[in-house]
């Protein structure tokens, strides 16, 4: 689902390209495609984290794209290591983005906990989310499902299926999931005063293969540099948004009205 499409209008507030890592032809980055053991990813990550530090701008620079690049499995306890004590919210983000290309259970397991529970990095790990494969995807809607019928992290489980672009619609004559759809429709009963109106802001670094954000903006490499891009998503009433989903997934396009749908979706139980 586009953004634009859950009413949720991501707007553009500041992009640039901040790093260019070299003139013409970019040199295989080191990080990219390299597997080690845990302990040499420690030191690895380690010396890339003191490098961002660094008063040498191309050190800085190096240090990102390699922690970026970042792909091997091995990886990943280590990441989720740093990630748990790093002061920095700029690192903490940086440090959120290489997770997705690796991948898996473990780490759609991270991505989900950080997407609800972390008010700094949750839009990040949310489209984190959105970039993985379709079982990984899979598995991240049931475990956001779960939430749905949470009171206190319902609105928050909507805003995470929605901004991630995590529900596929229905193949005609499937089955709808029942968690999905009862919680759903479970979130048509939220109000705007269940989640403060507003902007939220988050800066998202840049996934390789990434999914596009709205129709004219995508993450994307641009002449071997990266491209930092801070958007600022305007919020709606969190039923609304439930309501949209609820449409794209079952194709139905009834009002949003919560009678109605639990109505159609007893009507839907009844012939399977």
């Amino acid at each position: 689902m586009r953004l634009a499409s859950c009413r949720w209008c991501a707007v553009l507030l500041a992009a640039w390209l901040f790093a260019v890592l070299v003139q013409g032809e970019e040199p295989a980055k080191e990080g990219a495609g390299e597997t080690h053991t845990p302990a040499e990813w420690r030191e690895k990550l380690a010396a890339w984290r003191k490098a961002l530090e660094s008063d040498d701008e191309a050190q800085r620079r190096e240090a990102k794209a390699a922690i970026l690049s970042i792909r091997d499995p091995n990886a990943f306890g280590v990441l989720k290591y740093m990630l748990a004590r790093e002061e920095s919210l700029d690192v903490r983000r940086l440090l959120v983005a290489p997770m997705a290309g690796i991948g898996g259970r473990k780490v759609v397991d991270m991505l989900v906990e950080l997407a609800m529970k972390d008010r700094a990095v949750w839009g990040e790990a949310a489209i984190g989310l959105g970039t993985m494969g379709e079982e990984d995807r899979a598995l991240a809607v049931r475990r956001l499902s779960r939430y749905l019928r949470s009171k206190q992290l319902q609105a928050r489980a909507v805003q995470v299926l929605a901004l991630g672009e995590l529900i596929r619609p229905l193949e005609q004559g499937a089955r709808p999931d029942d968690a999905l759809t009862r919680g759903l429709i479970d979130a048509l009963a939220l109000k705007a005063t269940n989640y403060k109106k507003g902007k939220i802001y988050f800066s998202w670094y840049s996934f390789q293969g990434a999914r596009t954000l709205s129709n004219q903006y995508r993450s994307s490499r641009v002449g071997g540099g990266i491209v930092d891009v801070v958007i600022s998503i305007e919020v709606t009433s969190p039923n609304e948004t439930a309501h949209e989903l609820l449409q794209q997934y079952t194709q139905q396009q009834l009002p949003l009205d919560q009678d109605q749908w639990a109505q159609w979706y007893k009507s839907a139980r009844a012939t399977r």
